[in-house]
């Protein structure tokens, strides 16, 4: 059941491995990929695309589990431009599972894809992973 839940308040204080609340609160996510490609041409950063949904249960795993990892989250908050992109709630989210479907062939949540700074595919990781150096693997460029 946390896995559907919010993170409760000091969740990410589980051991050492993980970033504290005050720091996961730091991280700024978008919610366009339009600005996302303007801030990566500005920062010279390539593009971190979470495709996400407000009901997956995998997404949240990932995010409390692996995002919150100090390294895997000094990576994406670091080197990336951060985009999430919900599919199946708020104002756009049958624009991102268009974008989604058109673009990368697929429904599934969650979906993470890089991108260059100049919006072209790099890779992409499907679903989730319990091993944490298999993301960092995807994340290396």
């Amino acid at each position: 059941m946390d896995s559907v839940l919010p993170p409760p308040s000091g969740q990410y204080l589980i051991s050492d491995d993980f970033i504290s609340e005050e720091e996961a609160k730091v991280v700024k996510w978008l919610d366009s990929l339009e600005e996302a490609k303007l801030l990566a041409q500005a920062t010279q950063k390539p593009i971190f695309l979470d495709f996400t949904g407000y009901t997956c249960v995998n997404c949240r795993w990932m995010e409390q589990n692996i995002f919150a990892l100090k390294d895997i989250h000094k990576t994406m908050a670091e080197d990336f431009i951060l985009v999430r992109l919900y599919t199946d709630g708020g104002q756009r989210a049958e624009e991102n599972l268009q974008l989604q479907i058109e673009r990368f062939n697929t429904v599934a949540l969650p979906f993470y894809v890089l991108l260059s700074k100049d919006d072209q595919f790099l890779k992409s990781f499907s679903g989730i992973s319990r091993n944490p150096e298999e993301f960092a693997d995807f994340l290396a460029l």
